[in-house]
């Protein structure tokens, strides 16, 4: 029995041994396994502060492509809107949403980017999931507002084009008018008026003797049914108010108000001032007779 013992320990020995080894190596595979654990939840969590980090990033970006100031000459109630866009700022508005549209085209790429390497890596947090959801659903009013942003563009600088040409027929009105409108001052301020002696004036069939007794006293009058109307010359009396008489004496024999000119002597020459054009006009014809 005692030759049995020594036996029996080595065997015990043998199996504490064994089972040492086994225990050991168990517990090592354990601690790999944990290492493991411990690396995948290191890059896990760093891969999700990256991502968190870019959607950060996102964010911001697409925070600038709203519409701002920028945008503002092409939003309505603006002065732009209100009066409609010229050349100038439709190409100015233009090259605004140029700008929008390839950041937004930048952000797409980005957000594209940041999901491919979720998957690769093989993260799917459902926050991060949701992040990138809104990410894209900004992403696309965005769009839709440089979209809307466009529409309007065209429509205001179609609406100043129409504009420009209300302007143009209504300036060529006013125009029109106002030409018109001269033409009648002028023609209501014009008087016509002849100067020359008796002689001539009776001659031409200007003026006509009347009155007076066997030739004597006889007075002149402007002949109403003359045809010598070549002879008469056209004064403006809006503009001018003065006739110069070549001669050291005159008189006026036509039916001008006495009260609406007056003649004054200048040298061997008379000058007619128009006092009062609108009195002196109420007759349209002039007749003087010059006397030596």
């Amino acid at each position: 029995m005692r030759r049995f013992m020594p036996l029996t320990l080595l065997a015990v020995a043998l199996l504490l041994a064994v089972g040492a080894v086994a225990l050991w190596q168990r517990n090592a595979g354990l601690m790999k396994q944990m290492e493991n654990v411990q690396a995948s939840r290191d890059a896990t969590q760093s891969e999700f502060s990256d991502a968190l980090g870019a959607i950060a990033e996102i964010q911001d970006s697409l925070s600038t492509l709203g519409v701002s100031e920028a945008t503002n000459p092409v939003l309505p109630g603006s002065r732009a809107a209100e009066g409609g866009m010229s050349a100038a700022q439709k190409s100015s508005a233009l090259d605004r949403i140029a700008l929008l549209k390839a950041g937004i085209t930048r952000t797409k790429d980005r957000i594209r980017k940041l999901e491919s390497r979720l998957h690769s890596s093989g993260v799917h947090v459902a926050s991060l999931e949701r992040m990138i959801d809104n990410l894209k659903r900004t992403t696309v009013e965005r769009e839709a507002q440089v979209a809307a942003l466009r529409v309007q563009v065209d429509s205001l600088h179609t609406q100043v084009t129409g504009l420009t040409a209300v302007v143009a027929t209504t300036r060529d009105s006013i125009q029109t008018q106002s030409a018109a409108l001269d033409d009648q001052r002028r023609e209501i301020g014009t008087v016509y008026y002849v100067i020359g002696t008796r002689g001539e004036l009776q001659r031409a069939g200007v003026v006509k003797p009347a009155g007076g007794v066997l030739g004597l006293g006889k007075t002149l009058l402007p002949n109403s049914s003359g045809t010598a109307t070549a002879m008469f010359r056209p004064i403006n009396t809006n503009v001018e108010h003065v006739i110069t008489i070549p001669s050291p004496r005159a008189r006026v024999v036509s039916a001008q108000p006495v009260s609406s000119y007056t003649l004054v002597q200048s040298g061997r020459q008379v000058e007619l001032r128009i006092t009062d054009p609108a009195e002196f006009r109420t007759v349209k014809r002039l007749v003087i007779v010059s006397m030596s």
